[in-house]
């Protein structure tokens, strides 16, 4: 039986007899579907005498009644779903649960009391989330050997949890978040191999006890927005965590630590904590580490061993006492530095130009240090051209590139008013015309705007149009919308702001004229025989250095990366093997099916991945032919 409130006209008043020659029934399901603001009720108000006993499933939603028929056998009741109702209790005594499997009874703000349990062994999801009148778990409740989640959220009266939930070995999640009378956790007198999530936040909880070394599946641990929690033990640090949010905890002052070898913790956030201090040990051992959140802490100083990690975000947002940033690592993608308003210097590297270019589909990278008004900016400036560098040549080298969308960008965001003279086209206004230079290889645009907050609004986005004619007479309309996007808050509205950001055109914008074909044989030659074998390092920061065309820079540098570590093999002779990676005779079908080096060398031609088509059969005829004509 089932029945939507919508559908009905009014209230309807129910018989407390009305199930009562329904003996066979075994669905029944009563509930507001479709529609959130019907105030439609069924009403019992002679009570419920009669639910059948062969029920599998039970569904009424806003039952009205204090508790269940008290004859009623739910021996056969898979699933109970009360939610919303007016039950202060479920029924008297024990009652044979053998086969239920699900009970809700989320927001029933007058239940006080849930009974005992023990019998319910086949349960695997217990529902009790919003009951404000609830105080109190049934130690019984450690009995529920198959019981896989308890959601207890929003529980505002509840004060304790019973000791025997350590018992529930099946636990994978236990939500307490909201349980603002919630101010201990109990011991965990057991192991609980199976818990993987534990959520504490917005609860009163004041502290964790050690014994919380008995979690050893636990994976995240949530306890964001803990005002009264005052100490986290050392024993957490032990435990196999992914994420750790201890952020709005205003009261913590302390880190545990130091977190174990071999922790596999991926995000660490320790935003708007009274934390003053990151012990030097920190980050020794979470080698994994992606995201770390040090935002609006008193921090003075960040441990310099975070270059060692994986890194790839870093918050460090309004950390009014940081006067410096470490070097980071090269992973790294996104600097978040708004508001560090003692902030002088940022130590960069080159360490980033001698990385592969990143698997990922996307490449972004953002920096901002908006209100960081004591940073030298001319400290950052090299993020931004590496940042650029790399998504140029990723961009360049990768099929996506007839994707744009899926290449990336870069954005970066400090304090300032001059535009740095490396960008070659300048102007004041709103618009400018910029020629195209025929020596280059087009690829995309990097964009500098001097911006100032308007005095009576706040900027949330900044949008760009372009207008490319090609020599051919093609013509292209492209909008940016999201030069900047979100809001950019400027507190002083006097302030001036440097923004700086790349653009990635489509294919048809990259290709070269024939004038401009690459002398493949050309660079490759004066890779191969220079006399002197410096190390990646330091060729990288040659080619970045020198005056070449960007786009023979880009080259130059996948050449490094690619060709470089097989120069021996073409110095010892090389025979009919094939000259670059030395592992498969000089053939067209080794050269375009197997050579894992032959992507540098064609990656900028303008037939893209039609290598199939070209009419050679040894590396000279093929760089002859991308040197000086295209393929019959």
């Amino acid at each position: 039986m089932s029945l939507n409130f919508c559908e009905l006209g009014n209230d309807i008043n129910l018989d407390p007899l009305v199930f009562k020659d329904m003996f066979s029934l075994k669905f029944l399901l009563f509930r507001n579907q479709y529609c959130q603001d019907c105030t439609i009720r069924l009403n019992l108000p002679q009570g419920l005498q009669y639910i059948p006993d062969e029920l599998r499933y039970l569904c009424w939603e806003n039952y009205p009644l204090r508790s269940l028929p008290q004859n009623f056998i739910p021996e056969k009741l898979v699933e109970l779903l009360l939610e919303d109702s007016k039950l202060e209790k479920l029924w008297d005594g024990i009652q044979n649960l053998g086969s239920l499997k699900i009970l809700n009874l989320s927001q029933s703000e007058d239940l006080t009391e849930i009974p005992d349990l023990s019998l319910a062994l086949n349960l695997e999801v217990l529902r009790l989330s919003c009951c404000d009148s609830l105080e109190h778990l049934p130690t019984s409740i450690g009995k529920l050997e198959s019981l896989q989640s308890l959601y207890l959220s929003f529980c505002n009266k509840l004060k304790s949890l019973p000791t025997s939930i350590c018992k529930l070995k099946s636990l994978k999640i236990l939500d307490l978040e909201h349980c603002s009378k919630l101010e201990y956790f109990p011991e965990i007198l057991e192991p609980m191999p199976n818990l993987r999530s534990l959520s504490l936040e917005h609860s009163g909880i004041r502290k964790l006890p050690a014994s919380v070394a008995n979690l050893v599946g636990i994976k995240i641990l949530g306890v964001h927005n803990c005002k009264n929690l005052e100490f986290i033990p050392d024993t957490v640090c032990n435990l196999a965590l992914l994420f750790l949010d201890l952020s709005n905890c205003s009261k913590l002052e302390n880190l545990p630590g130091p977190l174990s070898n071999g922790m596999p913790l991926r995000s660490l956030d320790l935003s708007d904590t009274n934390v003053c201090q990151i012990p030097d040990n920190l980050f020794s051992y979470v080698t994994l580490l992606l995201g770390v959140n040090l935002s609006r802490t008193n921090i003075r100083r960040i441990p310099e061993n975070i270059k060692f990690l994986k890194l790839s975000q870093l918050s460090i947002r309004d950390c009014k006492f940081l006067q410096s940033i470490p070097e980071l690592p090269s992973t790294i993608r996104e600097v978040d530095a708004w508001g560090c308003t003692s902030l002088e210097m940022v130590s960069n590297s080159m360490a980033v130009l001698t990385q592969p270019p990143i698997d990922d589909v996307r490449l972004r990278f953002s920096f901002e240090f908006s209100h960081s008004i004591k940073l030298k900016h001319q400290n950052i400036m090299p993020e931004f051209l590496k940042g650029a560098s790399l998504i140029a040549a990723k961009f360049a080298c990768q099929s996506c590139r007839t994707h744009k969308d899926e290449v990336g960008g870069i954005k970066m965001c400090y304090p300032g008013e001059e535009i740095p003279k490396w960008f070659n086209f300048q102007t004041e206004g709103r618009s400018m015309n910029i020629p195209y230079n025929p020596k280059s290889l087009f690829i995309g645009f990097a964009f500098c705007f001097i911006v100032k907050q308007p005095k009576r609004k706040e900027i949330t986005y900044l949008k760009c149009e372009m207008n490319v004619k090609t020599i051919d007479g093609n013509e292209w309309k492209t909008r940016c919308d999201d030069v900047v996007s979100g809001r950019f808050h400027l507190e002083n509205r006097k302030s001036l702001h440097v923004l700086m950001t790349t653009f990635m055109m489509a294919n048809q914008m990259m290709s070269p004229t024939r004038a401009n074909k690459v002398d493949f044989k050309r660079l490759l030659e004066q890779l191969y025989y220079v006399n002197v074998s410096p190390s990646g390092k330091e060729l990288c920061e040659k080619i970045w250095s020198s005056n070449l065309d960007d786009w023979c820079k880009i080259l130059w540098w996948q050449l490094v990366r690619d060709v470089l570590p097989v120069r021996a093999v073409l110095n010892d002779g090389g025979g009919t093997r094939c000259p670059l990676c030395g592992l498969g005779l000089e053939t067209a079908t080794h050269l375009f099916l197997f050579c894992d080096r032959v992507r540098p060398l064609w990656f900028m031609s303008e037939w893209g991945l039609r290598t199939d088509s070209l009419p050679c059969d040894s590396m000279a005829s093929f760089l002859g032919i991308v040197s000086h004509g295209h393929p019959n």
